[in-house]
């Protein structure tokens, strides 16, 4: 790092001192000039050095103990910065400052406040605005929100118009889950100026978190009007025509940010998601093997490879692939439970009991895991009714239709299990529901119980 003719002969000479093994005398403000340098230029062991040699010819010196709590703040050595500062009675209003700011690193919040609120009235005026900013982002990367808004509160009673602490209010909000509060806070700053591309994608983001997924789109697409090389922009509008279902037209969008980092398997995979969306299985297959390439330890790849091959007939080569997922990734319930459904079509595609007891002891397997899943009982309830298991059945259909009374043929499937289990009465009240929609309802239902031909008739 170059620095001005005076200042870079002061190291050279401080340096070349190190070399020969010369102690050489300089004072004070000479030593913590050089320090700053090296710290400024991230050299810390060079500053580790300088500081070493100032002890040695100034060993009572509180500005050199500073400067090296300074070098401990920048090591993230914040115990040991503290011990020093602490033992310093009137340090200078920026080691005040180091102070704060190392009792947030350490958790003691309260003290931090403190120290923060003294030292606002003994810095320069001039640097306020800046000052009230740095300690709001502070509070806010360790989620001490509403210490942030407290200060923020503060800066903008003075400053109220101030761009940094106004997005800094933003992300304390939506920290805090007060997403409204955080819309209006960029919105005000949007009235200053609409020409920043940024704050549209911060707008963007809080509004996608509460599910406004067309407001977001729109926040987005504001930001690429004002900057079209907004990558982040370009990605979550991506994600909002996703979302809304829009798969068509969130193709480009992935596809154009994955040319310029091929290397991000999660957002490959987002588009293999899509492209199975759209029903192109060969698409999302190619995609997911290439995601899987860069990134094999992601089970949702490994799902969604099997469910392409499934999905394009090829149930042997689906069903190794959930298989191997299953041994690499094991009691994982997504792979699981899709491992259930391959075995349960390869069982009626082949007509292989085998099958279908290796689907039935997964899928109970699955409930383990989560016993009031909908679409885990319906599955499971449909293969028990195939083994007269009735009133194991019945539960397990209740629970699905008490939550998602949608499912295909489930009011059949409960008018056999009821009738199965003797009650008789809600048999027939699912029985006629199912005939408004199954025209072969009393077919299904007499090749289970073939001698109820009287109860169909009734």
């Amino acid at each position: 790092m170059e620095f001005d003719p005076e200042l870079q002969a002061l190291i050279e000479r401080f340096e070349n001192n190190i070399k020969q093994g010369i102690v050489q005398y300089y004072d004070t403000d000479e030593l913590e000039t050089i320090i700053d340098c090296y710290l400024v230029a991230s050299q810390y062991d060079q500053a580790r050095i300088a500081i070493d040699y100032a002890c040695r010819l100034h060993p009572n010196s509180e500005k050199i103990k500073c400067i090296e709590a300074k070098l401990y703040l920048l090591e993230e050595k914040y115990v040991e910065a503290t011990k020093i500062l602490e033992s310093i009675p009137n340090p200078e209003p920026d080691y005040v400052a180091i102070l704060a700011e190392c009792y947030i690193h350490t958790a003691r919040y309260e003290e931090s406040k403190n120290l923060f609120n003294r030292y606002l009235t003994i810095c320069n005026p001039k640097e306020l605005p800046a000052i009230f900013t740095d300690i709001a982002s502070l509070y806010n990367s360790y989620k001490q929100c509403s210490m942030a808004l407290d200060f923020i509160d503060n800066g903008l009673a003075l400053f109220p118009e101030h761009e940094s602490l106004l997005i800094e209010k933003a992300i304390a909000y939506e920290e805090l889950f007060e997403f409204e509060k955080a819309e209006e806070t960029l919105t005000k700053i949007i009235n200053i100026n609409p020409y920043q591309h940024e704050i549209w994608g911060l707008l963007g983001s809080i509004q996608f978190r509460q599910n406004k997924l067309t407001d977001a789109l729109s926040s987005y697409e504001y930001a690429l009007a004002i900057n079209p090389d907004d990558e982040q922009a370009k990605l979550q509008r991506a994600h909002c025509l996703f979302n809304l279902g829009k798969f068509g037209e969130a193709v480009e969008p992935y596809k154009e940010y994955i040319e310029k980092n091929p290397g991000d398997d999660m957002i490959i995979s987002f588009l293999a998601e899509t492209y199975e969306n759209l029903n192109d299985w060969t698409s999302a297959l190619y995609l997911y093997e290439q995601a899987m390439a860069i990134n094999p330890d992601v089970p949702v790849v490994w799902i969604g490879k099997a469910c392409c091959l499934h999905n394009i007939g090829k149930l042997d080569e689906a069903y190794d692939t959930i298989c191997s997922a299953d041994e690499k990734f094991p009691q994982t319930l997504d792979i699981i439970y899709y491992r259930a459904l391959v075995e349960k079509d390869i069982a009626y595609e082949t007509n292989q009991e085998l099958y279908i007891i290796k689907a039935l002891n997964h899928f109970t397997k699955c409930l383990e895991f989560d016993p009031e899943n909908t679409s885990i009982c319906y599955e499971t309830a449909i293969i028990l009714l195939q083994y007269a298991e009735y009133d194991h059945a019945r539960e397990l259909l209740e629970i699905a239709y008490r939550k998602r009374s949608s499912f295909e043929r489930i009011e059949i499937f409960l008018a056999i299990a009821y009738y199965g289990i003797g009650n008789v009465e809600l048999a027939a009240k699912h029985l006629n529901i199912a005939r408004e929609t199954i025209s072969n309802t009393d077919d299904i239902f007499l090749s289970v119980f073939p001698n109820a031909i009287s109860f169909i008739k009734q």
